[in-house]
């Protein structure tokens, strides 16, 4: 009997520590929710195509990328970008869409050039690339001129069958988390009516 009581005292304290530690912790969660400012949904920014280890920058196609990008990068911004170029580019797209894609995410290249290649890869109407302009236009810290030629190229899978649902859902879910007024608005211009 006398063992038993002297248990008591022990249990009791246990009980009081692992309360205070409940109720310590049960208070710190709050604090860190009710502070934490609201954050922006950002999709990964990494490309959807893997790199192909065949395509070096000794390849033909990586070459005539290359080329033509650097004739973009020294045309004056007035000047419209040659119509042969995007065609020349397009050809050679599906060899390097790993290095396109990269490009277009590296925000120390010229808006210009990013756009072109966004214009570039949306003649691949996949799921892959419609991903891709998603996660572009998602990322509210990019260049705006960027994010509305994604926009603009997530607009041609509203009209395909086979990825309108998708699209749709996703356009809608990014109007919740989307800051911008401006692009808050594009967004509900681009949405089906239906």
């Amino acid at each position: 009997m006398v063992y038993r009581l002297k248990i008591w005292p022990m249990v009791g304290i246990l009980v009081f520590f692992f309360m205070g530690a409940l109720l310590r912790l049960d208070i710190r969660t709050q604090v860190a929710t009710e502070n934490v400012p609201f954050q922006p949904r950002f999709l990964a920014r990494v490309p959807v195509h893997p790199q192909d280890p065949e395509i070096t920058e000794d390849h033909p196609s990586y070459r005539e990328m290359s080329f033509i990008l650097d004739q973009i990068r020294s045309l004056e911004s007035t000047r419209p970008i040659p119509v042969e170029w995007k065609i020349r580019l397009q050809k050679v797209a599906v060899f390097v869409l790993h290095p396109l894609e990269l490009m277009v995410l590296d925000v120390g290249e010229p808006s210009r050039v990013r756009c072109f290649l966004l214009e570039v890869l949306t003649q691949f109407q996949e799921e892959a690339v419609r991903q891709f302009l998603f996660r572009i236009f998602s990322d509210s810290r990019d260049d705006s001129d960027v994010r509305e030629k994604a926009l603009e190229s997530i607009r041609l899978y509203l009209q395909l069958p086979a990825y309108r649902d998708r699209t749709v859902q996703e356009l809608l879910s990014l109007l919740s988390f989307e800051t911008d007024f401006i692009f808050r608005e594009k967004i509900r211009n681009v949405l089906p009516g239906d």
